[in-house]
């Protein structure tokens, strides 16, 4: 979410990340800034880049993808549909927990947000239009909607806005890493040999559910 929001990014073009699109300032040499470099976006070119400008969120970032091989999902999930989903299922649990209208928001939500919260800072139409990648201005004014972030905000109950101005009080502080290593992906295993296979008829059936229900079945 700090790359979505940060980078501008579409949800399919976040949750599609791996540790080797991440640039940071020790890899580059600027300081404050991480690189994402974009494969295969919505527009031309094939190749873009969005820019993490947040110094105080990029000690946390560092600090989750520790370790990550590169070419490990950021996001996992075990195909792009199934990451979107688990992504969009998790916003709504983080939704339902501020108090929010869950079924008012989507992940592509976040994108209209940052672009919003650019404009409402800066009241530059070339900067949202570059930190977002937009083709044409055209395209962006879809974008740019801050009297109707204003209005949802006002419309909130006044508990539910009082929970929101309180977590983003705390973000600082929630922004630090912690102090133990974050878990890594469980590396994949080769099946073992299989000597024997019964026939379908004896074979016992199929017990489970979904990657993603097990992904947030303890949040």
């Amino acid at each position: 979410m700090l790359l979505m929001l940060g980078g501008v990014l579409r949800p399919g073009e976040a949750t599609s990340l791996r540790r080797r699109h991440l640039s940071f300032p020790e890899d580059h040499g600027e300081p404050g800034l991480v690189i994402i470099a974009i494969e295969d976006p919505k527009t031309p070119p094939a190749l873009q880049h969005a820019t993490l400008e947040e110094p105080a969120a990029i000690p946390l970032l560092r600090w989750f993808i520790a370790g990550f091989p590169d070419d490990s999902l950021i996001w996992p999930g075990p195909n792009y549909d199934a990451r979107l989903a688990s992504f969009a299922y998790a916003l709504q649990r983080g939704l339902e927990r501020l108090g929010l209208p869950a079924n008012a928001y989507t992940p592509a939500s976040m994108r209209a947000g940052a672009a919003t919260a650019i404009w409402v800072r800066t009241f530059n139409g070339e900067l949202v239009q570059r930190k977002g990648r937009w083709a044409s201005a055209r395209s962006l004014r879809h974008y740019l909607q801050q009297a109707a972030a204003t209005l949802a905000l006002t419309r909130l109950p006044l508990p539910v806005r009082q929970k929101c101005y309180a977590l983003a009080d705390l973000l600082p502080a929630l922004l630090q890493p912690p102090l133990y290593p974050a878990l890594l992906p469980a590396p994949r295993r080769a099946p073992p040999p299989v000597l024997f296979r019964p026939p379908l008829s004896a074979r016992p059936p199929l017990l489970g559910r979904s990657p993603i229900f097990f992904l947030f079945s303890h949040c």
